[in-house]
């Protein structure tokens, strides 16, 4: 059974989607690893900060089912996917890992995990010694590496 991390972003009513999102991903995968949340600005548009974080867990699913899995827990967030691909979101998850599978069709591993801070550090908190599928370098050291000069991310507490 692969082990599969996601990342969640929220820029709408940030807290309670976020609290839901993952309420609803532990309902349908059970026991979750799950980061701290980072506070960012918008990335490619001008709009409310994003709340961001990591899960891991395991899943049976197929990598067709799991996305669309994830798109269907979006939904329920009343997230649109018919606007602009730079803008708020109300629950964004996007499959970053699915074990060690490399498909470049569908996005897998994620580019995004090695290019944006708000992807990279919450997977780092919770996955640091795993080893990028690609490179061969754990997660650890990829954030080591990371260009952190002008870096606005700020962990944040939730309440409850």
């Amino acid at each position: 059974m692969p082990k599969v991390f996601v990342s969640i972003g929220s820029n709408m009513d940030r807290e309670a989607n976020i609290r839901g999102g993952v309420e609803k991903l532990g309902e349908v995968f059970g026991a979750l690893q799950v980061s701290p949340v980072y506070e960012c600005p918008a990335h490619g548009f001008n709009g409310s900060d994003f709340y961001n974080l990591a899960v891991g867990f395991d899943s049976g699913l197929a990598l067709s089912a799991l996305l669309a899995e994830t798109k269907t827990l979006e939904q329920l967030f009343e997230r649109q996917r018919d606007t602009e691909r730079y803008a708020p979101r109300s629950l964004d998850i996007d499959v970053l890992l699915y074990g060690c599978l490399r498909d470049g069709r569908r996005g897998i591993p994620s580019p995004d995990l090695l290019n944006y801070p708000f992807v990279l550090k919450p997977m780092v908190d919770i996955a640091a010694s795993l080893c990028h599928p690609v490179t061969g370098l754990t997660l650890g050291e990829h954030w080591n590496r990371f260009d952190k000069a002008g870096l606005s991310l700020r962990e944040v507490p939730l309440d409850g």
